[in-house]
């Protein structure tokens, strides 16, 4: 009885998902009432190509499902990925996403001086493997984030990031060199 129960529920969150998603608008897998394993399963169901053991913590916004999320990989609450149609976000394995992150793949042309917001295009987000982005970080269309790297909080990426690297500031910088494997 109850899996038939929540059967009929994850249908009807899935059609009402579809429709939100059609009008772009957030979705009810942004819910704290939603379990996390459903709501993966519901990002599945929209498009995104999602590990079955992620998780993605309630008020994450997608606007699209151009957007891959590795397994075992964590997005914590408020993380907001703006990926368009011609511009992919794919998040590697291992990675930990903190609160209020932004990924944007979608960028404009500088315009005549009567719109400066001229053509817009996209550019793809690429995060590797192993990386930990901190609380409220920026990331820039057409970055390239090479695994083991952390991102400290409130940084802003506007260029691409070598592997296992400690990056900060604004415009993010490399401040130190990480070491591949930890020692316990």
């Amino acid at each position: 009885m109850r899996e038939r129960r929540w059967a009929r529920v994850t249908e009807l969150l899935v059609a009402h998902a579809r429709f939100v998603a059609n009008r772009r608008i957030v979705s009810p897998q942004a819910s704290d009432l939603l379990p996390r394993r459903a709501r993966v399963e519901l990002l599945r169901r929209w498009g995104l190509d999602c590990a079955t053991d992620a998780v993605v913590l309630s008020h994450c916004f997608f606007t699209s499902p151009n957007v891959k999320i590795g397994a075992r990989s964590y997005l914590n609450q408020h993380v907001k990925l703006y990926a368009g149609l011609d511009a992919s976000i794919q998040i590697g394995d291992g990675v930990s996403i903190g609160p209020g992150v932004t990924l944007v793949t979608l960028h404009h042309e500088i315009g005549s001086s009567d719109h400066r917001a001229g053509r817009w295009y996209g550019k793809p987000i690429i995060v590797g493997d192993g990386c930990w982005l901190g609380s409220n970080a920026v990331v820039l269309p057409g970055v390239t984030i090479g695994g083991g790297c952390v991102i400290a909080a409130g940084a802003v990426l506007s260029g691409d990031c070598a592997p296992n690297g400690l990056y900060g500031g604004v415009p993010a910088r490399r401040i130190r060199d990480l070491d591949e494997e930890v020692e316990d």
